[in-house]
């Protein structure tokens, strides 16, 4: 079977960019490789100074280039994008010599095919082709490879460390050189003996003899930083061979355990120090576990009780003291280790058995368990003392607070309230004294606080509860009522507690918990992406519609830096950490345009807005919204596709036009005709020629001879136009429509700002729309070329003495003075590939319509060209 006729084989898709300023050797070369490796996509470039700007807008693989094409330097093209693109770059030329080739390798190109009239020296470039890309992605994934190694090396917190098989240091990472406390450089190649004592050393010595017979270990070992102090480490090593299993070295990840070590020890030195305390504290000292089963108890316990330790600990407070579950003690012990909150018992009474003395008891939680610190206060004097003075301080402390301190006998009257009583309700405290407790309460409210009292009461604890009281005038206040049961000489003698107005504090919390509401249904029912972080860089939190837009959970995001959200890329993070600081010093950014990659590795476009996060008047951190405009900035580069389409079809219809009025160009438009017609007759030739050798091709290829025919036939058409004068067709026309549709067919780019302005009384003129339209086409995109790196577009329209003046004027390159006399002759251009009739037709046009067109230019400040047409010319029925 024929290379021609041999079904190939699918392989990976390569796309190419084929530059060539011949579209027919483009096609011919797109056909064939199609045949021979269907991987293989060509994309044509026919205008070698278009070739960077295909090279930005879309992704290829390989660049494919002729040598000689017109005047334009290929050699210089192909240095410019192997410094700008990472791409292979191959020469396939018709002009084969060494001296070409030495120019093209000289010039950076990857490979040098010379063009064969064989069609079967295809199958030999796409060869050529594939393995070029095969090779330069085998190079780009080899560094890609190396350079994760190297990052994750280089910025894991762990120590890394690397020998060779002399024991000499190859290789620290910065994590490792920072334990040791040198610079990665000063350990390089020192022996890694030389970082320990005698001791260590010996130890190292043997595990090295057990890496040389390929044992993997883990164990601890010490090494001396460069300050003299110890650096404790949990060292894994393992032994590295090379290929055919020789010991070459080895290599150990480290771990600095040094305070570990340090806490251990200090918890070491802290139990001994407890241990002391206890047995030398005058109290009595116990610790329970959470089953109140004894754990721990002083000498002075063992002593005052007749225990010892083997017959005391694993026993329960319960059965070693039963009286402490009568008296409630065991209930409130309890609730200490629940609540966690200290409690003082200041009278707690000894079994008869041991006499009867009485012991104030501290009561805290140690650990999960319960610890008591037991004091003597048998002395009645030491006792009556102390109830003294803390009474006094009580008094003290109840006079002089804010909030009301009250004091309630066993039949629920008032026996003391705090002089602040008269702020809260309007009474003076002498109105108030021996007065019911719930009077100030209303009928509905009574209820509910009986209990809540009574539970204080039953449960000798304190208990809080909010309510409303009545003051005078009927004034409702929200308090917080904390009131717990209080005894003398041991029976209950009423309870006591402290009332504190909450008023504004509720409507505070009310209106914060609505607000907060209101902003947590706001954000979670938000279509876009909400993402809040620190000023650290930290995420905060996100919404749920981050999910959505990126495919990674809350979990995944909350608490990250934003250096390390995944959904950025690497080439990213600089810009994104400028963006930082600009936050940081109080520059919000504008509303900016990015790429990121959702979890599943695609490719998506954001828009994100920024702003910050407040509170109590602060500034706490900063928030996005995000946007998902990938569909729209497909539909954007759709656009911008189908605008350099068209205008690379009106720039060659223009180049078609010739003027006819003068004979003299007669010779110019022969060699026009000749040069434009030999590309479609040479393509149907080459097709004719396929298919003689492959039948098969038929049908395919008949599309293409269909195709070649009528390109022809259009582009005598066009000719026939361009040079012929016919009488315009005046009628009524909207002329700002006219402007719209112009500027929508040119589709002028972003970087150019467009001022359109009609004055009053404009709208509705007399033309041909069909040829002004044409005018204003030629003198726009005239305007939008002259502006590549952007700049401002005007265009005026008014009635003057009768006559529609329109001024289209741009900041463009402006035009060369030597060109300005010959400006609107046939074939007078400034653009590499045109032919110079689109000033031509403007002129021929306006003065059919009576009118005329006039320029002005400076040369790097801009052009205004000013047309006029007659308001007064009849028009066609």
């Amino acid at each position: 079977m024929s290379p021609h006729t041999e079904k190939p084989e699918p392989r990976d898709t390569i796309k190419v960019l084929h530059i060539d300023d011949e579209p027919d050797i483009i096609d011919i070369t797109i056909h064939s490789l199609g045949g021979f490796d269907p991987g293989i996509h060509v994309h044509p470039c026919t205008d070698p100074g278009n070739a960077l700007k295909e090279l930005e807008a879309d992704h290829f693989d390989c660049v494919v280039s002729d040598y000689q094409m017109g005047d334009y330097d290929s050699i210089g093209l192909a240095k410019t994008i192997q410094e700008r693109f990472d791409l292979p770059i191959l020469m396939y030329t018709g002009r084969g010599s060494e001296e070409v080739a030495e120019a093209a390798f000289a010039a950076g190109f990857d490979d040098y095919i010379r063009k064969e009239a064989s069609p079967s020296h295809f199958q030999v470039l796409g060869k050529r082709i594939r393995a070029a890309v095969d090779k330069h992605r085998a190079e780009r994934e080899r560094r890609k490879s190396e350079e994760r190694y190297r990052t994750l090396i280089e910025n894991t917190l762990g120590g890394v460390w690397i020998i060779d098989a002399e024991a000499n240091t190859s290789y620290v990472n910065p994590s490792m050189a920072e334990m040791m406390g040198y610079g990665q450089e000063e350990m390089r190649g020192q022996r890694i003996f030389s970082f320990m004592d005698e001791q260590w050393a010996e130890f190292a010595n043997r595990s090295l003899n057990r890496r040389k017979k390929g044992i993997k270990e883990i164990f601890e070992f010490e090494f001396l930083r460069k300050d003299g102090k110890r650096l404790i480490t949990l060292l894994s090593t393992s032994p590295i061979t090379d290929s055919e299993g020789n010991y070459q070295g080895a290599f150990a990840f480290l771990s600095n355990i040094t305070e570990r070590r340090r806490v251990e020890e200090a918890l070491r030195v802290n139990r001994e120090r407890l241990n002391s305390f206890m047995e030398s504290a005058p109290v009595s000292l116990t610790i329970y576990d959470a089953d109140l089963n004894y754990v721990e108890a002083n000498q002075n316990f063992l002593d005052l009780y007749g225990y010892t330790r083997e017959n005391l600990f694993g026993r329960n407070m319960v059965d070693a003291h039963p009286d402490a579950v009568e008296t409630g003690r065991v209930k409130q012990y309890r609730e200490v280790i629940r609540t966690g909150e200290p409690r003082f018992l200041p009278e707690v009474r000894s079994p008869k058995k041991l006499g009867d003395r009485v012991f104030s008891v501290s009561a805290f939680k140690v650990g999960e368990g319960l610890g008591l610190v037991s004091l003597n206060i048998t002395e009645s004097k030491k006792l009556e003392q102390r109830l003294r003075e803390s009474e006094a301080l009580y008094r003290e402390l109840a006079e002089k607070s804010i909030d009301v301190i009250y004091k309630v006998d066993p039949e629920g009257r008032l026996q003391y309230i705090s002089p602040s009583v008269e702020a809260l309700t309007g009474y003076r405290k002498e109105e108030l004294i021996g007065e019911p407790f719930l009077k100030f309460l209303s009928a509905n409210q009574r209820t509910g606080v009986e209990a809540a009292i009574g539970e204080a009461i039953a449960g000798d604890q304190t208990q809080g509860f909010q309510t409303e009281i009545i003051g005078k005038g009927g004034r409702r206040v929200s308090v917080e009522v904390n009131s717990s049961m209080f005894k003398e000489h041991g029976e209950y003698a009423g309870f006591q507690g402290v009332i504190r107005d909450v008023t504004e504090r509720r409507r505070m919390e009310d209106e914060l918990r609505e607000s907060e509401e209101r902003y947590r249904n706001l954000v979670e029912l938000s279509p876009d992406a909400i993402i809040t972080f620190d000023f650290s860089g930290f995420v905060t939190s996100v919404n749920t519609a981050i999910e959505r837009l990126t495919g990674f959970s809350k979990e995944e995001l909350v608490g990250k830096h934003f250096t390390k959200l995944e959904y950025f890329r690497l080439q990213d993070i600089p810009r994104c950490i400028g963006i930082f600081n600009s936050i940081i010093m109080g520059n919000l950014p504008p509303p900016l345009e990015f790429s990121y990659r959702r979890k599943d590795g695609t490719m998506r476009w954001a828009e994100g807005h920024v702003g910050y996060v407040y509170e109590k008047w602060k500034r706490v951190g900063f928030q996005g919204v995000v946007m998902d405009i990938t569909d729209r900035k497909i539909v954007e580069e759709e656009l911008k596709e189908h605008a350099s389409s068209l205008e690379e079809l009106v720039e060659k219809r223009s180049q078609e036009l010739v003027e006819a009025e003068k004979m003299v160009t007669a010779g110019k438009i022969a060699s026009m005709v000749g040069h434009d017609l030999r590309g479609p007759l040479v393509n149907i030739k080459n097709s004719l020629y396929l298919i003689e050798r492959n039948p098969e091709y038929f049908t395919k290829l008949k599309e293409k001879i269909d195709g070649s025919v009528d390109y022809a036939l259009d582009m005598l058409e066009e000719l026939r136009f361009s040079t012929r004068t016919e009488a315009p067709q005046i009628i009524f026309t909207d002329l700002m429509r006219l402007i719209s549709r112009a500027l929508e067919d040119v589709q002028v780019p972003p970087t150019i700002t467009v001022e359109t302005k009609v004055d009053e009384g404009v709208e509705r003129v007399i033309l041909d729309p069909t040829q002004i339209r044409r005018v204003l086409d030629n003198l726009i995109r005239n305007a939008v070329e002259a502006m590549p790196q952007g700049g401002e577009l005007g265009i005026t329209a008014g009635l003057r003495d009768d006559d529609l003046v329109m001024v289209i004027g741009d900041t463009g390159s402006g035009i060369p003075a030597d060109l300005m006399p010959d400006l609107f002759r046939a074939f007078t251009t400034t653009k590499p590939k045109g032919i110079g009739l689109g000033l031509t037709y403007c002129k021929r046009a306006l003065e059919a319509h009576g009118g005329s067109i006039s320029v002005e230019s400076e040369e790097g400040r801009g052009t205004r060209f000013t047309i006029s047409i007659p308001q007064s010319q009849p028009m066609i029925e």
